[in-house]
């Protein structure tokens, strides 16, 4: 559609789908679906209100209520990459396993390394149990 306006309440009348608007009492830019205005661009998402990425929505990142999930439901893989990786609890104050390219990959068990790879094998730490 070629309609853009700024407005302050979200328009009822005249409306294609793709309009765009600025509502300036709740400062949202905001677009109409056809059926409905919605945000267009969003800085919090309702829960199940996904992220879709690709051309065939390929990679997804939401939360349901309970769960927050990064899913790649295409045919890709996932693939996490930095200088560094560590994961952690949701406190990020206690490490669960910690990854550094050409050099270790430690897994932790309360906080506490318990298994590390090295230049000649592995580490394990702890009582070893079958």
């Amino acid at each position: 559609a070629n309609v853009y306006r700024i407005v302050n309440s979200d328009p009822t009348t005249s409306l294609n789908a793709g309009d765009l608007i600025f509502n300036t009492t709740t400062n949202k830019f905001r677009v109409y679906t056809g059926a409905a205005w919605v945000d267009a661009v969003a800085r919090q998402f309702s829960d199940n209100t996904k992220m879709l990425f690709g051309n065939s929505n390929d990679l997804e990142i939401y939360h349901d209520g309970s769960k927050s999930v990064i899913a790649d439901t295409g045919a890709g893989g996932l693939f996490v990459a930095g200088s560094s990786i560590r994961l952690t609890n949701a406190g990020i104050n206690e490490t669960m396993l910690y990854a550094v390219p050409d050099s270790a990959v430690n897994l932790y068990y309360d906080n506490s390394k318990k298994f590390e790879t090295t230049s000649t094998g592995v580490n394990i730490g702890g009582n070893q149990s079958t």
